[in-house]
């Protein structure tokens, strides 16, 4: 006996809703993206951590260096050379 339930939906109704949902979210997310037009602080602070993993060079920083470590991995993959300081910097 296969019992069935009268309030589930359709998979092609739930599949539906799904793509909805996950384009609703997309365009939320991309939305005024490019606004501000300059870096903030985490981009030019990260990016000067970049350079110096890069460079090799010797700094302390508080923080365990996974996250920058994974981040600097990332941006080698996408050819990212290094610079001595960050473009943004002022």
């Amino acid at each position: 006996v296969q019992e069935t339930n009268s309030a589930s939906l359709p998979s092609w109704t739930l599949a539906s809703m799904l793509s909805a949902l996950s384009l609703f979210a997309t365009a939320t997310r991309l939305w005024k993206l490019h606004i501000p037009e300059t870096p903030v602080y985490d981009e030019t602070h990260v990016g000067r951590f970049l350079s110096w993993y890069t460079e090799r060079a010797y700094f302390f920083d508080v923080h365990p260096p996974l996250s920058k470590l994974l981040m600097l991995a990332t941006a080698l993959a996408f050819g990212y050379e290094g610079r001595a300081t960050c473009p943004y910097e002022k």
